[in-house]
């Protein structure tokens, strides 16, 4: 999916909250709404010089909506109920479990043509990378210093995650 038919796909199923998103979909929507919300903020310190923000307000009022069923669709692309989006009211951890739920691929899907997709080895990689990230400090995890003799378990662990 291109860039275009991201936005206008958000658009069009605005309050759309089944069905599936793909990845690129997801993304590009996302950049998108990013993208304007810095150029309201531009235009609305730049124009007004206040701390009163319409075009920013009336931007986020306006893609509310849509950013939410887009959200919700794409956890069912993972194969995810779209109560799971209730977890970004979680400081911190909930967002960034919604960052790995958006990268993931589409779940095992029997399509029209035949085709099959599989995630599910791409997804316990993931949910495992994420308990290792929050059992240990990152570094680690990802990038042991070999030189150190405390650092030869995560070695191990970190081999065993990427089987």
């Amino acid at each position: 999916m291109t860039f275009s038919e991201a936005i206008s796909s958000g658009f069009r199923n605005y309050v759309g909250f089944s069905g599936r998103a793909s990845r690129s979909e997801f993304w590009y929507w996302i950049l998108f709404t990013v993208l304007v919300s810095i150029v309201t903020s531009i235009v609305d310190f730049g124009a007004l010089s206040s701390n009163v923000m319409p075009f920013s307000s009336i931007w986020s009022l306006v893609t509310f909506l849509p950013s939410l069923a887009m959200g919700v669709r794409r956890l069912h692309d993972t194969d995810r109920s779209g109560w799971w989006w209730l977890l970004s009211l979680i400081p911190l951890i909930g967002i960034i479990v919604l960052i790995v739920f958006g990268v993931l691929r589409e779940h095992a899907v029997r399509t029209d043509s035949g085709l099959i997709h599989w995630a599910r080895r791409s997804r316990r990689r993931c949910m495992s990378l994420l308990v290792a990230l929050l059992r240990r400090p990152p570094m680690s995890v990802i990038w042991p210093l070999s030189g150190q003799s405390g650092h030869q378990p995560a070695i191990a662990e970190q081999s065993r995650f990427m089987k």
